[in-house]
């Protein structure tokens, strides 16, 4: 399953349609930890594919992209708004269905037709939570045009982040 994955990221175009077909597909399935697991690798796979694409193995590994996949942020290797000017974007960008996971844990929630998502229910859905899995957080578009990224780093100026996809 996942050389699939890999194969069909690999080509942008195909992105949306395997994303959709996979939502689609956990929308009828029970949410259990090993799907909720499976969605979070998806995903991080495709943020990977998506925004890291143009970078080699050797520098996603010198940056620690496994580890957190905000690092493609703070170590400039995408061009990417910061702090308030990413919140900004962020209340500003058009949201119909959106996707969001955390760093640290499996929990994976589809947002659909909730356009006034912004920042503040971002913060109440993190504290709902009050743990630290849930304290890196990555809120991304259903097609991959943009994601925007808390961290928990952000009491030293690493982070929220906000990168848009301008392939």
């Amino acid at each position: 399953m996942a050389l699939f994955i890999l194969k069909v990221t690999k080509y942008y175009s195909k992105i949306k349609v395997f994303l959709k077909r996979v939502i689609n597909r956990l929308r009828r399935l029970k949410y259990d930890n090993q799907t909720s697991r499976w969605l979070w690798f998806v995903f991080s796979i495709t943020i990977k594919k998506i925004f890291a694409g143009g970078l080699s193995k050797k520098e996603q590994e010198d940056i620690y992209l496994d580890y957190m996949l905000w690092h493609l942020c703070s170590y400039q290797k995408v061009d990417c708004l910061s702090g308030n000017t990413a919140v900004e974007r962020f209340e500003k960008i058009k949201k119909k269905k959106i996707s969001l996971f955390f760093q640290f844990s499996n929990t994976v929630f589809v947002v659909e037709n909730e356009v006034n998502f912004n920042s503040a229910k971002l913060n109440e859905t993190v504290q709902y939570f009050d743990s630290w899995e849930v304290s890196d957080c990555y809120v991304m578009d259903h097609y991959g045009e943009w994601c925007f990224i808390t961290t928990h780093e952000q009491d030293y100026g690493l982070g929220p982040y906000f990168i848009e996809n301008n392939r």
